[in-house]
């Protein structure tokens, strides 16, 4: 039944938001809800005993219905002044906190379905308190008006400091994230072989989103392309996330987490030599110019194969000691 909503709920967002918002951004949205609520049915299927699948699914959900139709329908219908677009307007701005409350009780509760220990409740009641702190910090501070087509909060509330109790709720929530991923190296430390090789693709996950995430926030408004590569990173996350539980090519992720690690760091020092060759040919050049651009593309060219072998090699002497001393 969750899948059924979600797929009309996400066709019927794209048809709303066509023409309105790229089409790009709606599809690749839609993917990844479609993916959260296919992945918590396989799990809830294969161990309905296992709240993930449940959790998944039921927020996935949620997101289909709340952050993408009812979110594109007020856009649209206040754009374009039909019945309730303010109202659906104000519900889908608040709606996307949620699906933060469900990764980290999905981190808490991975793979087993259980918490580490009694003591890490506090964090999962933590994280709804952040959760309920920032939706109704968010959605009642008449400062946040400018997100609206009229220019102002239909539903403001004047009075408290509703800016200081969103962010409160956010700082709240962020150190709750850090503290689920924490949890992560606690079933590390006592879990047996197959549970470390699920934490793994769990670990996998959490890389993707705390290296690559930041950039999308950082870089949301002003890049189309970190407006396209936000979904397909939480794609990615979600499917480790369900290979772990579902301990899908369990023996496959220690290759796939060196590959990562080796192109991460690869990705990084590419564009730190690609910064620095431009800066340096700006400075004795005088500013922007072709040549700058192509100096910096020729140098991250040029080093791409010996700094590949050398973060390879490094990457191996830290996490594949074994295989390293046999070569």
């Amino acid at each position: 039944m969750c899948a059924g909503v979600a797929v009309l709920a996400e066709t019927a967002s794209i048809a709303v938001s066509w023409g309105s918002m790229p089409a790009y951004q709606s599809i690749l949205f839609a993917l990844y809800t479609l993916t959260i609520v296919l992945i918590g049915g396989l799990i809830a299927v294969r161990h309905p005993g296992n709240p993930i699948g449940w959790i998944l699914a039921g927020i996935g959900t949620f997101n289909a219905v709340f952050g993408d139709f009812i979110a594109d329908y007020g856009h649209r219908a206040s754009t374009q002044g039909w019945p309730g677009g303010p109202l659906a307007e104000w519900i889908g701005y608040g709606s996307w906190a949620p699906a933060v409350l469900m990764w980290i009780l999905a981190l808490l509760l991975v793979p087993t379905g259980r918490l580490p220990g009694p003591r890490w409740r506090i964090i999962a009641y933590a994280g709804c308190v952040g959760t309920a702190l920032f939706i109704a910090g968010y959605l009642l501070d008449p400062g946040t008006g400018g997100n609206y087509v009229s220019g102002a909060n239909p539903y403001a509330v004047a009075g408290p400091e509703w800016h200081i109790v969103a962010a409160a709720g956010g700082a709240l929530m962020t150190l709750v994230l850090i503290g689920s991923f924490s949890s992560l190296a606690v079933r590390y430390r006592a879990a047996g072989p197959v549970e470390r090789l699920q934490l793994k693709w769990v670990a996998l996950a959490g890389l993707d989103i705390v290296v690559l995430a930041p950039v999308c926030f950082a870089f949301w408004d002003g890049s189309p392309f970190v407006r396209a590569l936000t979904p397909v990173i939480l794609i990615i996350a979600a499917l480790c996330l369900g290979a772990s539980v579902l301990r899908y090519r369990l023996f496959d992720v220690d290759l796939i987490v060196n590959r990562t690690v080796v192109y991460l760091a690869l990705s990084a020092l590419l564009a730190a030599a690609y910064g620095a060759t431009a800066i340096v040919l700006g400075a004795v050049l005088g500013g922007q110019s072709s040549w700058t651009v192509a100096g910096g593309t020729l140098i991250a060219a040029v080093a791409f194969r010996p700094l590949r072998r050398r973060v390879q090699d490094l990457v191996d002497r830290r996490f594949a000691r074994e295989r390293y001393s046999a070569s």
